[in-house]
């Protein structure tokens, strides 16, 4: 018997066709490793960390897999690398960033990973799309759910993207 997980996925772009990158991993997460997984709105954000780029693209993707945590994370890197993103400036421009948000309530820290993603609780263009699919879901480490995480936020420049 197989057994899956139920998991949160971060993605991103600010660097060619946003809109494209973004779906093209969609479809390819979609068809390699996650199952059932429904997407959230996209919103656009300010660049985190080095601001002189682009803004940014993001959503969240929620869905099960059977793929462990580091399997997931090498197939993630693997993605990024062969669709253009380069890594010369620490939380510089990219074609495309994956990050897995949670893979369901476990803790795990070493040199590769860090599930939940260490940085996830303080930023709205995770949270506010996050708690459109998985508002519940309650940080094994906070104790507090997506929906208590996203209302405490104290900045929200993220914004939906609308569609014509």
């Amino acid at each position: 018997m197989t057994v899956t997980t139920k998991i949160a996925i971060a993605l991103g772009s600010n660097l060619g066709d946003r809109e494209a990158h973004l779906a093209n991993a969609i479809e390819a997460i979609r068809e390699d490793v996650v199952w059932e997984a429904v997407v959230s709105k996209t919103y656009e954000s300010p660049p985190w960390g080095y601001a002189d780029q682009p803004e940014f693209l993001n959503l969240v993707m929620v869905g099960t897999s059977d793929w462990k945590p580091h399997a997931l994370l090498n197939y993630f890197s693997d993605y990024e690398n062969t669709h253009g993103r380069e890594r010369n400036i620490p939380n510089g421009p990219r074609t495309i960033d994956i990050d897995l948000i949670c893979y369901g309530d476990l803790v795990l820290s070493d040199a590769q990973i860090t599930v939940p993603h260490p940085r996830f609780r303080d930023r709205d263009f995770v949270l506010l799309p996050f708690q459109e699919l998985w508002p519940d879901w309650k940080d094994p480490l906070s104790g507090k759910t997506v929906r208590q995480l996203a209302n405490a936020l104290t900045s929200v420049t993220a914004k939906p993207v609308t569609r014509g």
